[in-house]
């Protein structure tokens, strides 16, 4: 608890609840009333246990991060389709992905997949000691793993049912009409024969 008067004096515009706190309710309801946005992940989290953390921190400003606790997360256990299913869920609510695996593929998948934010480790060098190092981006891979993300970001789109201006242009000229087979007298009504 005396964490969040620490980031409270630091002016923190966010918090970032990890996934062993999920189920710390006092700490989530002293978060609450700072009312700031909270990015609550959800590793080793069942749907009970996310519904209560939901309400202690209040449904607004809350973004679920779907997240595998393993240290690195193997790239089969992932899990990614888990976005969409608490985008279901929780329709009110941002989703994203807490990502521990080490490939720099996942976070273009996870955006593709209705991710909104993505968090991902990151170290100057993986040489150094510590518990997060395997699973940590260089500055080169996180570059790499942030243009992929932009990329699957544009070629999501807005996802609504529309023709673009291209699109309708090319309508006219490939699509199939109706034409006539012979001279159309006026006034003869149009066949399949003629």
């Amino acid at each position: 608890l005396p964490s969040v008067d620490l980031l409270e004096q630091l002016g923190v515009k966010r918090y970032k609840v990890a996934s062993p706190d999920i189920v710390n309710l006092p700490l989530l309801e002293k978060i609450a009333h700072k009312h700031k946005p909270v990015l609550l992940s959800t590793g080793m989290a069942n749907d009970r246990e996310i519904s209560q953390a939901v309400v202690a921190l209040g449904i607004s400003g809350v973004t679920l991060l779907h997240c595998v606790s393993e240290y690195p997360c193997p790239f089969d256990h992932a899990n990614l389709n888990r976005i969409a299913i608490l985008g279901h869920d929780w329709q009110k609510l941002p989703v994203g992905f807490s990502d521990h695996t080490v490939e720099i593929e996942t976070g273009m998948m996870a955006v593709s997949l209705g991710a909104t934010i993505l968090e991902k480790h990151f170290t100057l060098d993986r040489q150094y000691s510590g518990p997060d190092q395997a699973m940590s981006l260089e500055p080169g891979g996180l570059k790499h793993y942030i243009d992929m993300a932009h990329l699957a970001e544009q070629a999501v789109g807005p996802g609504v049912a529309s023709i673009t201006g291209k699109e309708m242009a090319l309508r006219g000229k490939v699509r199939r009409s109706l034409y006539a087979t012979r001279d159309i007298a006026p006034g003869e009504p149009v066949t399949a024969e003629n």
